[in-house]
C-alpha cells in the first residue's frame, strides 16, 4: 500500500533480496550487499549511496488521475513491454514503471510481476491479485500527483543472486524522485525518495521480484 509521503518523514528503508524462487534462505540484512565466495555467502555490509552528479536535465511528469479540475497529461508510450519495444535511456522502464504505478494501471504493473512472489513495497510474497487490490484502495485515497526525476542519480546494480528458476542474475534499477502525492481532501504530501525495481527474465520475459522505495528527506 502506498506510503503516506511527508516533508521530513524519518529514514526507512524497505529493499528486497531473494536467493531462490519460493524461497529466502538466509536471514538478509536490509540494505546490504552480498555475494558468493567459495560457496559461502559473503555480506559486503551496506549499499553505498551514489554521490549525484547533476549532468543532464531533469524529468518530470505531472498527472491528475481523479477528482481534479485539470486535464491529465498524457503518459508516455511503456519503453519496455514484453513484446519486446527498445528503450532509449537506461532509466525509461524504471520511470515508465513509476507512471504507472502512479497511475493505478495495475494491468500494467501485473504483466509483469511475478505472480506470489513479488516483495510489492515490503509485502514479500505478493499476489497479483494483492497487488491490484492494494493499488485499487490507494486509488480512492490519492487522487493527484507529480513527480520530479534525476536521471543522474540512476544507477543499475547487478547481484550475485541466480537460480534455476530464472535466466541471469537479478538486476536492481535506483532511481531518485521528488514525489508530491495529494490524498483527497487532505493535504498534499512531498518527499524525495529512491524508488527501486528489481527484475530478472523467467523463460525469456522481464519479471519484476521486488519494488521498494527508500524515503531520503
Amino acid at each position: 500500500m502506498k506510503l503516506i509521503f511527508t516533508g521530513l518523514i524519518a529514514l526507512c528503508t524497505v529493499t528486497a533480496t531473494f536467493a531462490n524462487e519460493g524461497m529466502f534462505g538466509p536471514t538478509w540484512i536490509e540494505g546490504h550487499n552480498y555475494k558468493v565466495v567459495d560457496g559461502q555467502l559473503v555480506d559486503l555490509g551496506p549499499t553505498p549511496a551514489p554521490t549525484p552528479t547533476p549532468v543532464q536535465p531533469t524529468i518530470i511528469i505531472n498527472n491528475n488521475v481523479m477528482n481534479s479540475n485539470p486535464a491529465p497529461v498524457p503518459v508516455p508510450t511503456p519503453a519496455q513491454k514484453q513484446a519486446g519495444s527498445i528503450s532509449v535511456h537506461p532509466w525509461d522502464f524504471i520511470v515508465d514503471l513509476w507512471t504507472h504505478y502512479s497511475n493505478y494501471d495495475s494491468g500494467w504493473i501485473t504483466d509483469f510481476t511475478q505472480d506470489g512472489l513479488t516483495n510489492y513495497f515490503g509485502q514479500r510474497r505478493a499476489s497479483n491479485t494483492t497487488i491490484i487490490r492494494d493499488m485499487t484502495v490507494d486509488s480512492r485515497r490519492y487522487s493527484q500527483w507529480h513527480a520530479t526525476y534525476y536521471p543522474e542519480t540512476f544507477w543499475r546494480e547487478t547481484s550475485n543472486e541466480y537460480s534455476p528458476n530464472w535466466q541471469g542474475p537479478m538486476i536492481y534499477d535506483h532511481i531518485d524522485m521528488q514525489s508530491d502525492v495529494y490524498e483527497t481532501g487532505v493535504r498534499w504530501h512531498h518527499a524525495r525518495v529512491r524508488f527501486t525495481v528489481g527484475y530478472t527474465y523467467v523463460n525469456r520475459v522481464l519479471k519484476i521480484y521486488a519494488l521498494s522505495y527508500q524515503v531520503l528527506s
